[in-house]
């Protein structure tokens, strides 16, 4: 519904020029969806929850590192933390698909198959 209004936006035409049913259907639909983003904007906002570390010395030092590693929108590091993850986690599932090939497998003195060692 909402791209069926981003169409009519783009092409400059007018919800009057669609038929009566169609226009109360639309806009019916529109306004429910509408709703429900906005129910869940404020659901979403009430769900953060600030983290209580207590009263020690070192809790400005555990609240930068926890937003370092769990919010990557805290920080232009975190945001590079965050892109290295999910940069090693690829690499490691690419070299762990790579491995299953028969030519990229070494052999043991048996002469059966294993892991390549540079892939493991």
């Amino acid at each position: 519904v909402l791209d069926f209004a981003d169409d009519l936006e783009f092409w400059m035409i007018k919800e009057i020029n669609l038929e009566i049913c169609c226009v109360d259907k639309f806009n019916t639909r529109r306004d429910h969806i509408l709703a429900e983003v906005e129910k869940a904007k404020h659901i979403q906002q009430e769900v953060e929850v600030e983290e209580d570390f207590g009263d020690g010395y070192f809790v400005q030092y555990q609240r930068a590192l926890w937003d370092l590693f769990e919010k990557p929108q805290s920080s232009f590091c975190a945001k590079l933390i965050s892109l290295l993850s999910i940069g090693l986690v690829l690499v490691s599932t690419v070299g762990m698909c790579l491995n299953t090939f028969p030519w990229m497998q070494a052999q043991d003195v048996n002469g059966d198959p294993v892991d390549n060692p540079k892939l493991a």
